[in-house]
């Protein structure tokens, strides 16, 4: 997760605590990142986060926020906003193919599934989805 990513994600969630949406929110760690100073630092993360893929409790794809109240669910993927600097301009996050999958698999079961680069997309999200009162 690339740090426009991030400091999206720390913004959204602290928008969520403050707005309390009518649904229950679930943020998804599959982004966390374990510092690792020395070679057997970077070996025992590498360890750890293998054997969370394996036994199924990091799910690559999965959306960083999932949404779920009586009658329905959503998810949000959360990609880095396009921008310009001085260096040049940066074309906004795109999904991963495991992504694609996710959304696909969520459109197949009726899960409503946006991919959101603003504050200002979640929030019209929630409101299209009627968990804004």
């Amino acid at each position: 997760m690339i740090q426009a990513e991030r400091y999206l994600h720390a913004e959204v969630i602290m928008r969520l605590r403050t707005l309390r949406p009518d649904c229950v929110v679930v943020p998804v760690p599959n982004g966390t990142w374990l510092g690792a100073r020395s070679a057997s630092e970077h070996t025992m993360a590498a360890r750890l986060i293998a054997r969370m893929k394996a036994e199924g409790q990091i799910m690559p794809g999965v959306a960083d926020l999932l949404f779920m109240w009586g009658g329905g669910s959503g998810a949000i993927e959360l990609k880095r906003p396009a921008e310009e600097t001085l260096l040049g301009k940066r074309p906004a996050g795109r999904p991963t193919d495991t992504q694609k999958e996710f959304a696909a698999s969520c459109a197949a079961h009726g899960v409503r599934h946006i991919y959101a680069t603003s504050w200002g997309e979640v929030h019209a999200a929630l409101s299209d989805w009627g968990r804004l009162a």
